[in-house]
């Protein structure tokens, strides 16, 4: 028989090192700024690196009153004015709501190692802002996602962090790259800020020595995204990294443009990239998901909240001609990983030639897992603290319940499955705080093929094959093992829940949901247990 091995898996911080706190800062913006935050808070998480929190500026406006007629009939005008007053009448709570929330809406930018803009919206309230030029002036870092450097063009302090935006000729200058020295120049003759159609374009890197560009190939080719042209702004204290060539047959300029760039304020500095272009009913994610912008993002990041970057470019980074689409998820963050097998990796390797159905020591087992970037595997338990497991769950003070099916076809024609009544509920704790469950005991024993376990206070709800009843259980002398029984609910069996159906076919669930209630995968229905009673109401019967 096959070695059993219980495994948590966690989240795992890529560098040793504390994660870093960012804050994303959105709520309005003419481009979708939900699937936007949504995508950045992804690739950061999915690093291991950073610990992302979102704050979003409320809508300082009410809902748009009844449109007048066009009709000069007075009655017509008559039943629009009564309109228009009920309708302000209705909703003047609201406005006032929506005034009061956006006034007092202050990020505690100073609270965060780096500040990520995906904002494109009215001015922020003056604490607000006084509060994120201290915060830059004062050493904090900022990156600034495509639109962001659209918004606030008559701030003066916000155009000189960012040092470039989308303006109106003749604000500022007009910056260029010369595609043959790499050095940028001003063009007098550039007008309004602008972009062309959406494509994929290549991206030069200007900079290759700087912490973020640091590894990346020269020339990279970028998702379908909007390449902006003609962005201006002060452009002190400013340093190209990236550029592209805009493609006059995509209605670009014929030259090469920014899409990069640092610029130094006071003892902090931004990073604004003009990348990252998702539009409300798009469908494509190809400038979210391009793995050179997750790259430029997760860098940035870490750069500006320490002046250095560890996290390695990663190995699906798109190349000199074709692009890299892949979720957050799906991208490798992890270092470049040492050839040499382990011994039990090696020792697996080998059994497993020799044998692809051989048992392997929890050891080997380890090492033949393929996880999510990000993700590691640690043992937890492992034979014979557990047989047959097929159930585990939790209790609030961190105690597992393990269900154990131990007649569950133990030949090929699952003899004595419902008649030996040797299925378990074991109880293991980790005493020493190892990770390592250490104290493991038998709770109930006796049971039929136990496929159901909810904690709930004291008490463990179980719930057996081929029946519908609830059974409670509790360890009243802290020995592990229960020593009191009740029932919660006795219908014996019913429906598919019965001797003449399989175990596998039968109910599975008990999950307590946001709702308060208790469900079951078939969904014929629910409970809901309040001050030790046990609630049923009826569902329609559909699997969930």
């Amino acid at each position: 028989m096959n070695r059993l091995i219980l495994l948590f898996s966690l989240c795992a911080s890529l560098p040793a090192a504390e994660p870093l706190s960012v804050l994303i800062v959105d709520g309005r913006n003419n481009h979708d700024w939900k699937v936007t935050t949504d995508a950045l808070r992804a690739t950061l998480k999915a690093t291991g690196r950073f610990e992302v929190r979102v704050s979003t500026a409320p809508d300082p406006l009410a809902p748009p009153q009844p449109r007048a007629p066009r009709s000069t009939n007075a009655a017509a005008q008559a039943r629009y004015q009564a309109a228009a007053r009920t309708f302000r009448e209705l909703t003047r709570p609201a406005g006032e709501k929506a005034r009061t929330a956006w006034s007092s809406w202050r990020p505690d930018f100073a609270a965060f190692d780096c500040v990520v803009l995906n904002f494109n919206g009215p001015m922020w309230p003056e604490p607000a802002r006084k509060d994120f030029v201290d915060y830059v002036r004062n050493g904090g870092g900022v990156l600034l996602i495509h639109a962001a450097n659209n918004a606030f063009s008559n701030w003066k302090e916000y155009n000189d962090i960012i040092g470039l935006g989308w303006r109106k000729a003749p604000y500022g200058k007009a910056l260029k790259i010369n595609d043959q020295t790499g050095k940028p120049y001003f063009d007098e003759s550039a007008g309004n800020s602008g972009h062309g159609s959406k494509h994929a374009f290549q991206i030069t890197v200007r900079r290759p020595d700087h912490p973020v560009m640091r590894g990346l190939p020269t020339r990279w080719m970028h998702g379908r995204d909007e390449l902006y042209h003609h962005m201006r702004g002060p452009a002190e204290n400013l340093t190209v990294l990236s550029s592209a060539w805009s493609d006059p047959k995509q209605r670009g300029t014929g030259l090469h443009e920014p899409v990069t760039w640092e610029v130094r304020f006071g003892k902090g500095r931004a990073i604004v990239t003009s990348m990252g272009h998702f539009w409300r009913g798009d469908r494509t994610w190809d400038a979210l998901y391009c793995v050179g912008f997750q790259t430029l993002v997760a860098r940035s990041c870490e750069y500006l909240a320490t002046g250095r970057v560890t996290l390695p470019v990663p190995d699906s980074f798109p190349g000199e001609t074709e692009t890299s689409i892949q979720p957050p998820h799906e991208v490798n963050w992890k270092q470049p990983a040492d050839r040499t097998l382990s011994q039990a990796a090696a020792t697996a390797a080998e059994k497993k030639k020799a044998n692809p159905y051989c048992a392997l020591t929890p050891e080997e087992e380890l090492t033949t897992f393929e996880l999510a970037p990000g993700y590691v595997a640690e043992l937890v338990a492992a034979e014979p603290q557990i047989q047959e497991p097929v159930l585990t769950v939790w209790d609030g003070n961190g105690a597992m319940y393990v269900a154990e099916m131990r007649s569950y076809m133990q030949d090929e024609n699952g003899t004595g499955a419902k008649t030996l009544r040797n299925g378990r509920v074991k109880r293991l704790e980790d005493t020493d705080g190892d990770g390592r469950m250490d104290r493991v005991t038998v709770f109930v024993d006796h049971l039929n093929l136990p496929r159901m376990i909810l904690p709930l206070d004291d008490w463990i709800a179980i719930r057996e094959t081929d029946t519908m009843d609830v059974i409670a259980y509790r360890d009243t002398d802290g020995d592990g093992v229960a020593d009191e029984k009740k029932p919660l609910y006795q219908v014996g069996p019913r429906s598919r829940n019965g001797p003449n159906t399989s175990v596998e076919h039968q109910d599975s669930g008990l999950l307590w949901n946001l709702d308060n209630w208790i469900y079951l995968s078939y969904n014929m229905e629910r409970y809901r247990y309040t001050d030790g009673s046990w609630r049923v109401e009826k569902q329609p019967g559909h699997w969930t």
